[in-house]
């Protein structure tokens, strides 16, 4: 448990298994036996990318000061839970719109969520639990 306050592992991997969670499979839509699935970069997947991409600028901003002065401002690990909250609420409402969609179907279209849904919401667990968790190098 110190090795997690001690270090920044656990807002990398949360933000790296966010980003690479948008371009695997998140969610599946079946109708009649007929299968489809798509990955969150095809919809809102983008802005939550690049919302993981900022994250992990600002947690690497101490670092980074030295050549780009504005960081300076954003050095702040609870910073990040924007982003992070950002991301969690487009991924709700991908979820909500998913469900919704199955629910219309009468019982003929089953949706299932996919191992990039799983590995965001992980993820995004961990990028929320870091800022609270990190004391400093």
């Amino acid at each position: 448990m110190d090795y997690l306050k001690n270090s920044k592992i656990l807002g990398i991997v949360g933000n790296a298994l966010v980003a690479v969670g948008c371009f695997l499979p998140f969610v599946s839509v079946s109708v009649f036996g007929i299968s489809q699935s798509a990955s969150y970069i095809q919809g809102d997947g983008a802005f939550v990318l690049i919302l993981s991409i900022i994250a992990l600028v600002m947690i690497f901003a101490d670092k980074l000061v030295d050549k780009v002065p504005f960081l300076e401002k954003v050095k702040n690990p609870k910073l990040t839970l924007i982003p992070t909250a950002l991301s969690a609420i487009l991924v709700i409402i991908a979820v909500v719109n998913s469900t919704s969609a199955g629910g219309l179907g009468g019982g003929l279209v089953n949706v299932s969520f996919g191992f990039g849904f799983w590995m965001i919401v992980v993820g995004l667990v961990a990028s929320a639990v870091y800022p609270f968790l990190y004391k400093g190098e």
